[in-house]
């Protein structure tokens, strides 16, 4: 009897799309050199999920030296370090993490675990840090995911803190991120600069250097290309990563994250709305990196800030000021959803964009429309040969039309010409002329 393929459960899948779910579906089976005899024409063949979850040991493979070469280390956390590596096949850039210790049989495997399986699921939106694949080795945890070349939120405010419009595109893109999470009934539970990170969008750059000299008909708008070649806030992608601390809503298992971002009711062990803890977090980061930090890890100012009582920001305007305070505020019931933020009238269509933003649409859409009229000239000269075609047809079906046509042509011109060479005839007179020849 043929042994069932088995694989783990994952818990953060949402119910709709786990296997024990879907009806089994007949494929035909391709068969391959190496097949034995049982496999070939099996098309009923079913994978089962495990009855137990496989431990890190049991899936142990070597790949990290053979299918990477190891660029350097662009991160150190708690338990892992992080490396930018490039696949030696498809000759890409990546981001592996790998776990400091052996985790196989320890208590952090269960915790590397639910990173990936974290990963798995929620790694496939523009502003959640890409995942590729995850393996053990020699009983570490390996991690690949996409690697963001922009670096994290906090080493960006090393430098300097950041003004209310990059913040703003900040809360639009990591509260899209944050509202994919939302709705697979997860939480991130560890928000924070460290764990927002952004890439570079290579299209903006080119886009610009693409825009055609201005001419007689500009529309003004040579002040956003200059300013979008000298500058790279309309070039980032913010991205939430480091899912370890992800939970289900449903089923919390909670690991509290760093103190510097939490609200006070997690750490009175009240889980009742972690969705509205996310939100707090988010608030606070955008405190920090707007010039509010550095944060306490405790102490009257730690209390001050989760007793609703946040300092007034002058960089900010009145309602980004309102905002952070409304995010942050002591009460989960009395903070906003990531749908209601996403809805906010600071983040409309209109104040959430950038001029920068602006003007790389703005590109966008005349390099489309240059690709319509390319397509529009096309079809003309595709129907001029045709019309070509029609017209040799005609001739060699039918010679004594086209002679007839010629005739006509000659006719024409010969009526034609004393209106075109008697310049004493003013206009009236030549429709005149053409009435009464009529």
């Amino acid at each position: 009897m043929q042994p069932q393929d088995t694989a783990n459960v994952n818990p953060c899948t949402p119910d709709s799309l786990l296997a024990h779910n879907q009806e089994t579906v007949s494929h035909p089976t391709i068969p391959c050199d190496d097949e034995g005899p049982e496999d070939v024409g099996d098309p009923m063949r079913e994978i089962h999920q495990a009855p137990k979850r496989l431990a890190l040991h049991d899936t142990n493979i070597s790949r990290f030296k053979r299918e990477f070469m190891q660029v350097r280390v662009i991160g150190v956390g708690e338990f892992g370090v992080v490396f930018q590596c490039v696949n030696r096949l498809d000759g890409c850039i990546y981001a592996i993490k790998k776990s400091k210790k052996p985790v196989a049989g320890s208590s952090f495997e269960k915790r590397a675990l639910n990173e990936v399986w974290a990963h798995a699921v929620l790694g496939k939106h523009d502003n959640v840090v890409r995942y590729y694949s995850a393996w053990a080795e020699d009983d570490h945890m390996l991690i690949q995911n996409e690697f963001c070349d922009g670096g994290s939120l906090h080493a960006r405010i090393q430098d300097h803190f950041l003004g209310e419009a990059e913040l703003k595109i900040v809360l639009m893109h990591v509260i899209e991120g944050l509202r994919y999470i939302h709705s697979n009934d997860l939480v991130h539970m560890d928000l924070k600069p460290e764990n927002i990170f952004s890439t570079m969008n290579p299209t903006a750059h080119k886009l610009v250097e693409a825009q055609p000299q201005q001419t007689k008909d500009d529309d003004g708008m040579d002040s956003v290309y200059e300013e979008l070649r000298h500058t790279d806030i309309g070039d980032r992608i913010y991205k939430i990563g480091d899912l370890g601390h992800v939970t289900s809503v449903k089923e919390p298992h909670v690991e509290e994250g760093d103190c510097r971002y939490l609200p006070k009711e997690l750490l009175k062990d009240d889980y009742s709305d972690l969705v509205r803890a996310d939100i707090f977090s988010l608030g606070i980061t955008l405190f920090e990196v707007a010039g509010g930090g550095p944060l306490p890890k405790n102490g009257p100012d730690w209390h001050k800030l989760r007793n609703g009582e946040v300092p007034y920001l002058s960089t900010l305007s009145k309602d980004f000021n309102e905002l952070i305070a409304l995010m942050m505020h002591p009460d989960p019931d009395q903070r906003p959803t990531s749908q209601s933020i996403f809805s906010h009238p600071i983040l409309s269509a209109v104040d959430s964009k950038s001029k920068l933003q602006l003007g790389l649409e703005l590109t966008m859409e005349r390099r489309k429309n240059e690709i319509l009229m390319n397509k529009l000239r096309d079809a003309k000269k595709t129907i001029k040969q045709l019309e070509a075609k029609v017209n040799l047809f005609a001739v060699t079906n039918n010679p004594e039309s086209v002679e007839g046509q010629r005739c006509l042509r000659s006719f024409t011109r010969r009526t034609r010409t004393p209106f075109n060479t008697h310049g004493r005839y003013s206009l009236g007179d030549r429709n005149k002329n053409v009435i009464t020849n009529v």
